[in-house]
Order: structure tokens, then sequence, then C-alpha cells
């Protein structure tokens, strides 16, 4: 009786296990592929995290500044992959044919950057907020010059 306890005991530990590593595995590589410089070359070798930084610090220059938050942006463009994804799967299921769970997350991350480059930009393809998406460099100058203009 004890060998079958200490069977199940095995068991569920390794299921907890495996369970955790499934959750987390995305959210570590999505938070460490949100600090490398994004594929799509409109982005201009921006990563993830600085092009959310400048989309807040250009909402606060020209639109309401209570509006405009880091975690706003970062939820509504993971709300708005996970719809469009889903649409995308239940539309064209021959897309995702290639998908293995080799390459998995960065074909997950590759439609993350394209939906949210879409979410940003019009139908025209114009950017939907003032000015032009800077380099890393023209970033780090006009942050710089935030931090500097927000000082009271």
């Amino acid at each position: 009786m004890k060998t079958i306890r200490k069977g199940m005991s095995l068991l569920f530990k390794t299921i907890l296990l495996a369970l955790l590593i499934a959750v987390l595995t995305p959210i570590l590589y999505f938070a460490w592929r949100a600090a490398q410089p994004m594929e799509l070359p409109e982005f201009k070798g921006l990563t993830y995290t600085q092009f959310t930084e400048w989309r807040v610090m250009s909402c606060k220059k020209y639109l309401d500044p209570s509006g405009c938050s880091i975690p706003g942006h970062i939820a509504a463009d993971l709300f708005a992959a996970g719809i469009a994804s889903t649409f995308l799967v239940i539309e064209n299921p021959q897309m995702f044919e290639f998908v293995t769970p080799y390459n998995f997350l960065p074909t997950t991350w590759s439609m993350f950057e394209g939906i949210t480059w879409s979410m940003n930009t019009s139908e025209a393809g114009t950017l939907k907020f003032f000015g032009s998406i800077p380099t890393p460099e023209e970033f780090e100058t006009l942050k710089s010059e935030h931090e500097i203009s927000a000082i009271p």
C-alpha cells in the first residue's frame, strides 16, 4: 500500500511540476523577448518595452496624460493580440500548420509583433499617435528630455 501511495505522490508531484513549467515558460519567454529588439523593420530596432514607453510619452505629450500608462498599453496589446490570434486560428487554420512545439513561442511572438503594429497604425498605414517611431538612440534622447521636463 505504501508503494502505491508513494507512486501516486510521485505522479502528482511530476504533474504539478510539468504544469508549473508549462505556465512559467511562456511568461518568462515573453518577458525576455520584450527586452530584445523587435524583428519587424517598422519598429526600427526598438524593444517592445521601449516602444511601449515611447507610446506612453507620446500619449502624455499630445493627449490626456491621465489615460496614459504602461500597464494600460501592455494590457490592451495582450488583450487585442489574444482576440486577434483566436480569430486568425478560426478563420485560417492552415496558416498554423507549420507551428510545432519547438517554434511555438517564437511564432507566437512574431504574431504578437504584427498585431501590435497593426493595432497602432491606421488603415492608411500611418501611426495612430503623434510622431514617427524613433530609433533606439533617438528614444534614449527623448526619454532623457521627457524625464527632465517632468521635473517640476
